[in-house]
């Protein structure tokens, strides 16, 4: 079959969100990607969906150096260093502090719960409670400490069930 270049950079994008191997080395060169090109395949490989954006005119090198780098960058914790990955890739440094402000936005989002606790005095105690918040499939989800506690027993019992079986 003869494929255009479009087909050949959407094919090698494909390739590499299935997890093909991704040691790519693009050249000597600085590549400068467009930074919506690098924003809409980190927004693909954060939500895991496929990457539909418009690279006709990119090297499909040049993608699959981005989609690893990227990949690698969504592995690391906040405890990590995000910039020994970025320094050993091929893309300019305006690429690279775009990535680095994504992975960045990425460690303020991971925060998924939290409780807020009010100290009061025995006064205003019947009044003023802690209570629990979760985010669940972007749902806020707002209870108090008992509640909290009974749903994590829930869970773990569940859990326990859940590994009993397999």
């Amino acid at each position: 079959m003869n494929y255009s270049n479009e087909e050949k950079v959407g094919q090698r994008v494909r390739e590499v969100i299935r997890g093909s191997a991704c040691k790519v080395s693009v050249g000597l060169m600085d590549v400068n990607l467009n930074l919506d090109v690098i924003t809409e395949a980190w927004r693909s490989v954060r939500m895991r969906t496929s990457f539909d954006g418009e690279c006709m005119n990119v090297d499909p090198k040049s993608m699959k150096e981005l989609f690893c780098i990227l990949e690698e960058l969504n592995r690391l914790t906040r405890s990590d260093d995000p910039n020994s990955l970025l320094k050993s890739s091929n893309f300019s440094d305006l690429n690279k502090q775009h990535m680095l402000r994504l992975w960045q936005a990425k460690a303020d989002g991971d925060m998924k719960w939290g409780i807020d606790v009010v100290v009061a005095n025995s006064n205003i105690r019947k009044s003023l409670h802690p209570k629990v918040w979760l985010v669940v499939d972007g749902q806020e989800i707002e209870m108090n400490v008992e509640v909290f506690a009974k749903l994590r027993f829930e869970v773990s019992r569940a859990l326990n069930r859940i590994d009993y079986y397999t």
